[in-house]
């Protein structure tokens, strides 16, 4: 079950990083074209708002059935990993629409300054420190050498699938 538990959440949480990254820019994007564009009301709580709910409804229950103390490593993985792909994701989003802003895309660094958001390398330090998390996870969970062997090979195969992706945004 352990097992099963660290890959769903290996798979989930960039996913849903990356959709919350779409789902902002959407959102930045209606608000600024819209009627409303004038309205100085900040969207950030009602993002933090959302991200609340997207963890207690998805990861929580992840996390609870995931024993003892090894969820400190999932949510250490979660954590980590979130500003690469959603912040990656919105300021390729926000290119897309105006091609003025984020001229970097994905490696762009954020235009104002919010508390959690980062310069393209401390991000990219995050997403590997988060693999990081992942490997020491496995390494706990699964029992044999193989087994760990083989998912070192996979984190690593998947940060440099990464890069790949994110050098062609």
């Amino acid at each position: 079950m352990k097992e099963f538990i660290g890959i769903l959440v290996l798979i989930l949480a960039p996913t849903i990083a990356v959709l919350l990254g779409r789902i902002e820019a959407w959102l930045f994007k209606y608000k600024y074209s819209s009627k409303y564009s004038n309205d100085e009301k900040n969207l950030h709580p009602l993002f933090v708002a959302l991200r609340v709910v997207i963890v207690v409804v998805v990861f929580l229950p992840l996390l609870l059935v995931a024993y003892q103390w090894e969820w400190f490593l999932l949510i250490g993985y979660v954590v980590l990993q979130f500003s690469f792909w959603h912040d990656g994701i919105l300021y390729c989003s926000f290119n897309n629409w105006n091609k003025e802003i984020y001229q970097n895309r994905w490696r762009s660094a954020p235009i104002k300054s919010s508390p959690l958001s980062f310069k393209y390398g401390i991000r990219d330090i995050l997403w590997a420190f988060s693999l990081m998390t992942m490997i020491v996870y496995s390494t706990i969970v699964y029992t044999t050498d193989l087994h760990g062997t083989l998912y070192f090979a996979f984190y690593i195969v998947i940060y440099f699938l990464s890069k790949f992706i994110t050098n062609k945004s």
